[in-house]
């Protein structure tokens, strides 16, 4: 599987030293596009883009955050690892217990985890 890099995100940050407004856009879009690879029907997918809207209405910065650790946690992997794992741990890392919870995180996580121990 082709996974897409996110275009340069280190543009000169914003009068207030805050990352560019239009990088933080562009690492969104990126995780959007890595999350419709793996496909809607999935179910971790679908509400990986549940919370992705969450995040968007109620807390980009999080959301930022959130994206911003997928993709470190998927170059940490390096190549020929499964992508998944990282991505989706990264994606949700600063998910409240509640909304752990309302998007059902624990147990979709678990499910990716025991599908990479069976796939080994």
């Amino acid at each position: 599987m082709n996974i897409i890099q996110p275009v340069n995100y280190m543009n000169p940050p914003a009068e207030n030293g805050q990352p560019n407004p239009y990088d933080i856009y562009r690492m969104i879009e990126w995780a959007e596009r890595i999350n419709d690879q793996w496909g809607q029907e999935d179910p971790l997918s679908r509400h990986a883009q549940q919370w992705i809207d969450h995040l968007k209405k109620t807390d980009e910065e999080r959301l930022f955050q959130s994206v911003r650790r997928a993709f470190d946690l998927m170059m940490q992997a390096g190549r020929g690892a499964n992508l998944r794992p990282p991505f989706y741990r990264g994606l949700f890392a600063y998910a409240t217990a509640d909304e752990q919870q309302q998007f059902e995180l624990r147990r979709l996580l678990g499910e990716l985890n025991t599908q990479v121990k069976n796939a080994a």
